[in-house]
């Protein structure tokens, strides 16, 4: 028999460090020696196939951590998965697979089976279809009728794609409504998100800007455009405001969170997206009016603060190129070609009103628009480099139609209802905490769905991400109602 060496070892010794470093569970129980042979046979494996292919085994050897960490607890999958997708493009192993599907496949599998076992916690991801009807039913309608628009789209299989990627994105409403179990895990959720903001901020400041880019002087992330990054840290903003807010946390974490929220404001400051401006403005609007009683006091002060800092960035700090960009939009040829895309959009919306173009046709057919009345400043947006609506709900409606945008619209009211309805059920139990919590993502994701009016991100994981986690956080709130014995 061939002696093992360290070398060979090595990979699954770095799953079990992985594993047993998170202190996760696992419900699995083997007969003594099973776990020493398969770590063994899997170290002999993974060695030999590191020989012939390195790239692939090292791609084996992070699916095993991950499997191993996602099985293990929905609730850190979650979190691992939203880490990724702040770099989505970078996160591909060997043989251009990204992490981040993997890992949403893996939470997909992790809640199949453990509903399948019976395990208590997860198996009430079923109770999403009767807790949430409505919710559930809109979903469905809206993936069926994106599917029979492919009947009519111009390329069906330009279609498809899409398809997919709002089938994983719907995805996220049983695995979140499983894995966010209790007010620790959304505190876990909000504290990766705004990390991973961070560190994409960094990876932006540290990248040599790509003078390809039309983008270039503008911060972006790690695969992210600055308009992408912008909205993303303008959420990050208010998700940290709330994590500060926490009474329970030592003061040193909480000063810790907010220095982390001006991070990410100086970030979106940098990204210089008029669209992620507006959305943190909004916010800021709203949040006097959905903060809760006895907050609106500490609402205005940092509605000031945001202000003050906001004219003092561009005041003192900001380029006469980024203070231009901001103050007169009209000035960079039509907002960068996105008027000329609206009115491409819209003249599709008129076109074809009720049924729209088909899922994920947008660039495919924006081109037969393109000759109307009506001047098209940057038509190579449209015919050499065709770019989306940049507007999500025009997006919508120039490939769903009417009916794709109104059970768009649908589900964002049912979602962003089951955030207030957590709130108050919150302040009835007394939680000011959770209140707090479901507050600010209420907030953030209004904040966010009015950037989109100047970008297309409708298949962001992390717009889906934040909606699916409304529901969760109601069937937290809800789940102590039911477990509170009457008075």
């Amino acid at each position: 028999m061939a002696r093992l060496n360290a070398h060979q070892l090595a990979p699954a010794g770095a799953v079990y460090r992985s594993v047993s470093a998170f202190g996760l569970r696992t419900d699995l129980q083997l007969p003594a020696g099973v776990w020493q042979i398969g770590i063994i046979a899997v170290a002999l494996l993974l060695g030999a196939f590191a020989s012939v292919q390195p790239k692939l085994a090292v791609g084996a050897i992070l699916g095993l951590v991950l499997g191993a960490v996602v099985l293990s607890s929905l609730a850190v999958g979650l979190a691992v998965l939203v880490a990724l997708s702040f770099f989505e493009d970078y996160s591909e192993i060997a043989g251009g697979v990204s992490l981040t599907k993997v890992v949403g496949l893996l939470l997909a599998v992790a809640l199949l089976a453990a509903i399948a076992v019976g395990r208590q916690e997860e198996r009430e991801a079923r109770d999403l279809v009767a807790r949430q009807p409505a919710l559930v039913v809109v979903v469905g309608l809206f993936m069926a009728w994106a599917a029979i628009s492919l009947v009519w789209a111009e390329r069906w299989h330009s279609g498809t794609p899409t398809l997919g990627r709002f089938a994983l994105n719907f995805a996220l409403f049983p695995i979140a409504f499983a894995a966010l179990r209790t007010r620790r895990h959304v505190v876990w959720l909000f504290a990766v998100f705004v990390a991973s903001a961070l560190l994409s901020v960094g990876f932006g400041l540290l990248q040599e800007p790509d003078p390809s880019k039309p983008w270039v002087g503008r911060l972006g992330g790690a695969g992210l455009n600055p308009n992408q990054l912008g909205g993303m840290l303008a959420v990050s903003v208010v998700l940290a405001a709330a994590l500060a807010a926490n009474r329970r946390w030592h003061p040193v974490t909480r000063i810790g969170a907010l220095a982390a929220g001006a991070g990410c404001g100086a970030g979106l400051f940098l990204t210089v997206s008029r669209g992620a401006l507006l959305g943190l403005g909004v916010s800021l609007l709203v949040a006097p009016f959905a903060v809760g009683r006895g907050r609106r006091a500490a609402a205005f002060v940092l509605i000031v603060l945001a202000l003050a800092g906001t004219v003092g960035w561009f005041a003192a700090v900001a380029s006469d190129a980024d203070v231009d960009r901001i103050t007169h939009p009209e000035g960079s040829s039509g907002g960068s070609g996105r008027e000329d895309l609206w009115r491409v959009g819209w003249r599709m919306a008129e076109a074809h009103p009720v049924t729209g173009v088909g899922v994920g046709n947008f660039q495919v057919s924006s081109i037969h628009y393109l000759i109307e009345p009506g001047a098209v400043l940057r038509d190579e947006y449209i015919l050499d480099r065709p770019l989306v609506a940049h507007n999500i709900y025009l997006h919508v409606l120039s490939e769903l139609g009417i009916v794709g945008l109104t059970l768009f619209a649908l589900l964002l009211i049912l979602s962003l209802g089951t955030m207030l309805d957590a709130a108050r059920a919150f302040s009835r139990q007394g939680d000011p905490t959770s209140e707090i919590l479901a507050r600010a993502l209420f907030i953030a994701v209004v904040g966010l769905l009015a950037a989109d009016f100047f970008s297309s991100q409708l298949l962001s994981k992390q717009l889906w991400l934040l909606l699916a986690t409304g529901p969760a956080l109601q069937a937290i709130a809800h789940r102590r109602d039911r477990d509170t014995p009457a008075a």
